[in-house]
C-alpha cells in the first residue's frame, strides 16, 4: 500500500474518489447516470486536449497555444462551413490547420531549439491575433444543422463526443504502450541525452506529440 500511494497515478486516483464521496454527500443526486453523463460531456474538449497535451508534457514540453490553435482551427472550419463548403471538406481542411500549427511548434521546438514555454507562448499571440484579424472579434454563428447534427449524435443514449473521447483514449493508451514510438517519447521524457545514445532520434520524435496534439484540437 506505501508503495502505491507514492505512485502519483494512485494518489490523484483517490483524490478523485475523495472528491466523488465529498459530491455525494453534498448531493445524493450527483451519481445519477444523467448527471455524470452531463458532466462528462462538458468535459469533453478539455479531455481531448489533454490527450494531446498529455504527450507533450511526457517528453518535458509544454504547449501554451493549445487553446489559441483549437480557436482557429474553430475558426477555420466555421468559414468554410458558412460559405457553403461541404462538412467533411470543412473538417479536413480544420485537421490540416491544426497540424500545421503543431508542426510549427515541433520545428522551432526541435530544430532551432527554442524552449516550448517560448515558442507556443508566442504562437499563442500568432493564432489569436490571425482569430482576431480574421474576425474583428465578432462570433461564427449560424452553422448549418448538418455539422451540428455531428456533435448531437448518440449510440446506446451516450452523446458522440463522449464516445470519442473514449475512443482517443483507448487508441493513445495502445500507441503509449505497444508501438516504438510510444516507448521512444516515454524514453525522451526520462532522459533525453541517454535516449540519443541510445539510438533515438529525438528531434524527429519531439515532433510527434506536437502533431498529435495539433490532430486533438480538432
Amino acid at each position: 500500500m506505501k508503495a502505491l500511494l507514492k505512485r502519483r497515478e494512485y494518489t490523484l486516483a483517490l483524490f478523485i474518489l475523495l472528491m466523488l464521496v465529498v459530491m455525494l454527500v453534498v448531493s445524493p443526486r450527483f451519481l445519477e447516470p444523467n448527471n455524470l453523463l452531463n458532466i462528462l460531456l462538458n468535459s469533453v474538449t478539455v479531455g481531448i486536449l489533454a490527450l494531446g497535451q498529455c504527450l507533450v508534457i511526457i517528453t518535458k514540453g509544454i504547449d501554451l497555444s493549445v487553446g489559441a490553435n483549437m480557436g482557429l482551427v474553430t475558426l477555420v472550419v466555421g468559414m468554410l462551413l458558412l460559405k457553403g463548403e461541404s462538412v467533411w471538406l470543412s473538417v479536413v481542411l480544420g485537421l490540416f490547420v491544426g497540424i500545421v500549427c503543431g508542426i510549427l511548434n515541433a520545428m522551432l521546438i526541435s530544430i532551432i531549439k527554442l524552449p516550448p514555454i517560448i515558442v507556443t507562448l508566442g504562437t499563442m499571440s500568432v493564432y489569436s491575433g490571425l482569430m482576431y484579424l480574421v474576425t474583428g472579434g465578432q462570433w461564427v454563428q449560424n452553422l448549418p444543422n448538418s455539422f451540428l447534427a455531428i456533435g448531437n449524435f448518440k449510440l446506446f443514449g451516450i452523446p458522440a463526443p463522449v464516445l470519442v473521447l473514449l475512443v482517443l483514449l483507448f487508441i493513445l493508451t495502445l500507441f503509449m504502450e505497444y508501438t516504438v514510438v510510444g516507448r521512444y517519447v516515454y524514453a525522451i521524457g526520462n532522459n533525453p541525452s541517454a535516449a540519443r545514445l541510445a539510438g533515438v532520434s529525438v528531434g524527429r520524435t519531439v515532433v510527434i506529440p506536437y502533431v498529435l496534439l495539433g490532430v486533438s484540437v480538432k
